[in-house]
This record gives C-alpha cells, sequence and structure tokens, in this order.
C-alpha cells in the first residue's frame, strides 16, 4: 500500500532551504515543496547538490533561486540542469556563477520555456560572491555559438559583460533571443578593442532590440561619452528606466546634456553617476540639468545625476519646470559649498513635488554635510507651503 503524500503547510507559497552537510538532501523539504509553491530558494553548503535537483514536487514554481557556496564543476552544470524536473511556469531562475555556455542555454530551453530571467552569482573584483552582485544571464567571455541552438524565446532581462568581438557575434546570432527588453551593458577597460566595434555593438542593439531599460557601465579611456551613439542609434526613445555610470574623463556638455533629455520622452527613472568616484576631470553640467530634466521628462519618478551646483547662473531669468511624478530625487557625489545653500534649497523646492523624498549619495568620497542643510530647509519650506495652502482653503471656505 501506498504511502499518502503528506503537504505540510498547503498554502505555503515561499520557501528557503538550507542545506548544510553532505547527507543533507530535501527530503524534508519535500513536505513543503506541494504544487502550490511560488518561489523556492536553495542555499547548499556541500555538494550533495545532485540529489538536490530531482528531490522536489513543486511544478508550478514562478522563481527558483539556487546558492551554492562551493565551486560546482563546470563540465557538469548542463547536467545539473538537465536533472531538474520540467518548470513550465518558471520566470525567473537564479544559478550558481557558472559562466554561460551553449550546452547550459540549452538544457535550460526545454525545461523552462517560459524563463524571463536567468540570473548569476558573479565573484566581484575583490573575489568576493554576494547576493548584491547577482545579475542577469551575463555573455562573458563564452564560445561564440552560445546561442546556436535555440530556445529562451522569453527570455527578458540579459548582461552584456564581454569584449566587443563576442557581444557582437552573439548579438547577431540567429536565435539571440530578440524579446530581450531590459540590458545591462559593462564596458570594462580590460575588453577594449576599437571604438567601430563599441559602434556597432550599439547599432545592433538599436536594430535587434525594443529595449525599455538599460543600465550602461562604461570605463573606456577617452573623452567621448557613449551618450551621443546612443542617440544616433535610437535606443533612448523607448526607454522607461536609464542609468549611465560612466568614466568621469567623459566630456557631459551642456549641448549634449540637452540632446539627452530630449530623448527619453518615456523615461521613468534616470541615473547619471561617475567612475571612479570623487573628483571629476572635466566639466560637469551645470544645476539647469534638473529643470532640464523636469520639463522634457513629464514621467519621472525617480531622478539623480551629479552636477555643478556652484556654477554662476541666474535662477530668475532660467526658465524652470516643476517634476510632475518625482518621487526621489538623488544626489550625486558633487560638493556643494556653504554660500550655494540657499540658491540649492529654492531651487528645490521650486521644482520638486511635494511628496518626493531627497537622498544624498554616502558614498566614499561623498560630502554630504552641504546638501544635509538644503534637505532641512526643503521640508521647511515644504510645510510653510502645506500651512500656507490651509490658511488658502479656510480663507475661500470662509468668505
Amino acid at each position: 500500500m501506498a504511502r499518502p503524500v503528506l503537504d505540510i503547510m498547503p498554502n505555503l507559497q515561499r520557501l528557503t532551504y538550507h542545506l548544510t552537510n553532505e547527507t543533507d538532501t530535501l527530503a524534508l523539504s519535500s513536505l513543503f515543496t506541494h504544487s502550490g509553491l511560488q518561489a523556492l530558494s536553495l542555499e547548499c553548503m556541500k555538494h550533495s547538490t545532485r540529489t538536490t535537483a530531482t528531490s522536489f514536487r513543486a511544478t508550478n514554481l514562478v522563481s527558483l533561486d539556487l546558492e551554492f557556496s562551493f565551486q560546482y564543476p563546470h563540465e557538469t552544470a548542463a547536467d545539473f540542469i538537465s536533472s531538474l524536473p520540467p518548470l513550465p511556469h518558471l520566470k525567473s531562475i537564479t544559478l550558481p556563477s557558472w559562466k554561460a555556455d551553449a550546452a547550459t542555454l540549452t538544457a535550460l530551453g526545454p525545461k523552462f520555456p517560459c524563463l524571463e530571467e536567468i540570473s548569476t552569482g558573479e565573484h566581484t573584483r575583490n573575489g568576493l560572491v554576494g547576493r548584491d552582485n547577482y545579475r542577469f544571464l551575463r555573455i562573458a567571455h563564452s564560445s561564440p555559438d552560445l546561442f546556436s541552438r535555440g530556445g529562451l524565446t522569453s527570455l527578458k532581462k540579459m548582461t552584456i559583460s564581454a569584449s566587443y568581438d563576442i557581444a557582437n557575434s552573439a548579438i547577431e546570432d540567429a536565435n539571440f533571443p530578440i524579446t530581450i527588453n531590459r540590458l545591462r551593458l559593462e564596458i570594462y577597460q580590460s575588453d577594449m578593442a576599437s571604438d567601430s566595434g563599441y559602434d556597432r555593438l550599439l547599432r545592433l542593439l538599436g536594430e535587434r532590440l525594443s529595449l525599455t531599460s538599460i543600465t550602461l557601465l562604461d570605463e573606456r579611456p577617452g573623452e567621448e561619452s557613449p551618450i551621443r551613439a546612443m542617440i544616433e542609434n535610437r535606443l533612448l526613445h523607448s526607454l522607461t528606466s536609464l542609468e549611465l555610470h560612466l568614466n568621469n574623463r567623459f566630456n557631459l556638455d551642456d549641448e549634449l546634456v540637452h540632446s539627452l533629455a530630449t530623448s527619453l520622452p518615456l523615461v521613468e527613472k534616470f541615473i547619471l553617476t561617475q567612475y571612479p568616484r570623487g573628483r571629476p576631470t572635466t566639466k560637469l553640467p551645470d544645476w539647469t540639468i534638473v529643470p532640464l530634466f523636469a520639463r522634457h521628462c513629464p514621467l519621472l519618478k525617480e531622478f539623480g545625476s551629479v552636477f555643478d551646483p556652484t556654477t554662476p547662473s541666474d535662477m530668475e531669468s532660467t526658465p524652470l519646470a516643476q517634476f510632475r511624478s518625482l518621487r526621489k530625487f538623488h544626489i550625486g557625489e558633487c560638493a556643494l559649498p556653504r554660500k550655494c545653500v540657499s540658491n540649492m534649497t529654492v531651487l528645490f523646492t521650486l521644482v520638486l513635488p511635494p511628496d518626493s523624498s531627497i537622498h544624498c549619495d554616502e558614498g566614499p568620497r561623498a560630502d554630504c554635510r552641504g546638501w544635509s542643510s538644503v534637505v532641512e530647509n526643503y521640508k521647511t519650506m515644504q510645510q510653510v507651503r502645506r500651512l500656507q495652502e490651509r490658511m488658502n482653503a479656510h480663507i475661500l471656505s470662509s468668505s
């Protein structure tokens, strides 16, 4: 007589399970991995993962997170994925730090036909691994035939961190998932080839993908920022999110910043920082970048940018516009002299909505002392504004 299946906590939707020694399997956790489970996180301390992969019954999973605190043999990565049960509803999977290769991606495709996001735990430059360093499927220094066997036709998110040749070959592949709409592009100095390869990469992205989100980390040497090439290749008009973390030697002149703002009619999140952080080696845009984006990007909910708050400019003669939907305003790592506190207080009071919050970037070289005064003054001005509105309403109701 078959033993009845026992489902503990049948309404459980999210489960995190730790495997701490070589004898642990999912024998215990299988009591919880029923068909109603939506999200499962497995944290494996020892090399017992082969049993782990075949031990659970959560066939309706939407999210699967696999964390291994040891280095899984690279040549068996595809075999491990093949040992997982079919998960027809899975949309997101986090894998241990394996490089993406054709065999691994081929194993993922048939098992998870609805997969939208693949994340991998990547080593940082310090050699550490942490959840904050997890990223989307990473095209790194892999074989050129990364997508040659098809599959992954629902993939939505990706990170490209590779030489131009590898990235261009992957994107040009006929089986490259053109469903990608959220992209992180990492251009490191060690991956450099030629400017023509970079221009070709941006052109291919504009031609093959309909992107709604771009995060760009660009360490290339030189003074030519990628912004102009992104505008020319029409990568920006459909974006709802754009984050630019740029080499601090790039020129950010006023004309370029204006072209950028007018190229982002749908953007809801915009972040512009410089790398490495600290004192820039080129001229920053002046404070008019703030009302500029308020005027041309009416859907912005989150805005952050480095700018020079000390640039002389007549605020009374500068066209000012208020952000319509802004909720968060991030101040980049730019020092604010005491003499400029009152000007920035007036600026923020005029262009920020009453319910928006201001955050000072507290990086290793940030100087938030002047900005802290602006934030406190801004809060006081908002209180005065609300009291004035109440007084006006009371006067109208009494008349």
